[in-house]
């Protein structure tokens, strides 16, 4: 079954070594849902920054010069030399032709950008370092428990979770209202640094409570389960981190985590599911069918009565 689509595939070999590779969307006068594959090797720099396009009608691959990626991604030329780790890309709902984009840095060093995708010019720049590499880097909308308002796709209302190899993972909280990555908005993942340094993220709604749950994977083979706890009362730094997160469960697996997956309908039954990658190989977990009926039945029953 793979071997026609194997066929079919392009291959493009790099000619850098690649520390990073993520996809996200682009707006050019070719076509207006473009593919970019951007990767980050070697240096943080814009010669070191590559972009990869695929134009959806033909499927042509091929990497970018280094004008036509300053052209489609500004952000890039404001990223200092070093080492790119890792890269998180958003396109808020509400405003499609916007888009948010974060680099985390060997040296510490990350940054956050708002990009207008039309104009090709920087609306947003936000920049923090800590004293050790960062590991992973997640862009995800706020709960509604932070400022009582509901959830929404504005572009003003993200949040950032930085974990870093040798410190513990933090949130920075409606990082774009408050204009800021700093300490006055900074929520501390407790015992994070408990359990070896954290290799890698996953944000999602994980226990179907419409609130999105923190998952980090460790070397020290350990996932760490986070959620959002309001009404911390003096323990808030400010009015945007109105609660903290706590950690409500954690669980061994085989071998040093690598990789998180962000939740994924893998089976097509309309449940997320979440795959870890470990250096003994691939593993899904999945909720149990019947404690998913369970909770099923209960809402449905609470929207009878």
């Amino acid at each position: 079954m793979l071997d026609p689509l194997s066929t079919e595939c392009k291959q493009t070999p790099p000619t850098f070594p690649s520390f990073a590779n993520m996809f996200t969307h682009v707006l050019s006068t070719l076509a207006c849902d473009q593919h970019v594959k951007g990767g980050s090797g070697g240096s943080g720099s814009v010669s070191n920054s590559h972009g990869t396009h695929n134009e959806s009608v033909d499927s042509v691959y091929g990497e970018l010069s280094l004008t036509s990626s300053l052209n489609l991604f500004p952000e890039l030329a404001h990223i200092p030399r070093t080492t790119i780790l890792y890269m998180d890309f958003m396109l808020p709902t509400s405003t499609p032709s916007v888009r948010l984009s974060a680099f985390g840095g060997q040296d510490g060093w990350f940054g956050v950008y708002r990009t207008d995708m039309k104009q090709g010019v920087l609306l947003q720049k936000l920049e923090f370092s800590h004293d050790s590499a960062i590991t992973s880097v997640r862009l995800f909308t706020p709960c509604p428990g932070l400022t009582g308002d509901p959830c929404s796709n504005d572009t003003d209302r993200w949040d950032l979770l930085v974990c870093s190899a040798f410190e513990a993972a933090v949130v920075y909280s409606d990082i774009f209202r408050n204009d800021c990555l700093g300490l006055s908005n900074q929520l501390v993942l407790p015992h994070s640094t408990e359990y070896d340094h954290v290799n890698c993220a996953s944000v999602g709604d994980f226990d179907f409570d419409g609130i999105p749950e923190l998952i980090l994977g460790t070397f020290g083979q350990t996932l760490l389960f986070y959620r959002w706890k309001p009404d911390a009362g003096d323990n808030a730094v400010s009015e945007s981190t109105k609660g903290s997160y706590e950690l409500v469960a954690q669980r061994s697996v085989i071998g040093p985590v690598h990789c998180l997956s962000p939740p994924l309908d893998i089976v097509g039954d309309g449940v997320k599911s979440l795959v870890i990658l470990t250096s003994r190989g691939l593993h899904v977990y999945r909720h149990k069918v019947d404690s998913v009926l369970d909770l099923l039945k209960k809402r449905l029953s609470h929207c009878v009565d």
